[in-house]
């Protein structure tokens, strides 16, 4: 399976444009993902959780997350990561 996009379009670019439309604060949304290329989400969120397993998954990934001082590594991984994040905002 693959995905067709236009040059230059990513999440990112779909969550800016999400906000925009909807009039969202920036410091109101929070982002989830679980590899390098949703980590550029944390551009456009207050904070973003990243999944442990993108760490196992992709060495090079630690070094763009120090890029970002809004990202959250999971202590599980993938739907546990999830489900980990959505627990702790409900407290």
């Amino acid at each position: 399976i693959y995905n067709l996009v236009p040059k230059g379009v990513d999440k990112a670019v779909a969550m800016k444009m999400d906000r925009q439309i909807r009039s969202l604060k920036l410091e109101n949304c929070i982002g989830l993902g679980d590899s390098i290329e949703d980590l550029k989400m944390a551009r456009e969120v207050h904070s973003f959780f990243l999944m442990k397993d993108a760490i196992e998954r992709d060495s090079g990934i630690m070094e763009e997350i120090s890029k970002y001082n809004n990202v959250y590594i999971t202590s599980r991984e993938m739907n546990r990561g999830w489900a980990e994040v959505i627990k702790y905002l409900a407290h």
